[in-house]
């Protein structure tokens, strides 16, 4: 199944649930109806957002600043280290704690 219909049956389900547990509890059927289609909306948007395949448009990697010419072509273990020398850089020349540089590696 799509996640549409999954959404659609699932906020039916919803629906059926809390009207004959507001009706058991003795609640008015109008009560029972608008609670019960507040909240088979709600789930079945729910339900359908948890489903969905795509996938976020805006989130891409982001690419750290690097000194070297030709570091392009840098994989594995040489970059991960160079990006974490350039996020250490950033906050070093950011700190405005002193103390903090006591503590650095």
């Amino acid at each position: 199944m799509n996640g549409k219909k999954d959404g659609f049956l699932s906020g039916l389900q919803i629906l059926v649930f809390f009207i004959l547990a507001l009706a058991f509890l003795g609640y008015d059927i109008q009560f029972s109806l608008l609670f019960g289609g507040i909240g088979a909306f709600a789930g079945g948007l729910i339900v359908d957002w948890w489903h969905h395949p795509d996938k976020p448009r805006d989130s891409q990697p982001q690419q750290a600043e690097y000194t070297e010419e030709g570091s392009s072509d840098l994989t594995g273990i040489r970059l991960a280290v160079q990006e974490r020398q350039a996020r250490e850089k950033s906050r070093s020349e950011g700190s405005l704690n002193p103390i903090s540089r006591f503590f650095r590696r």
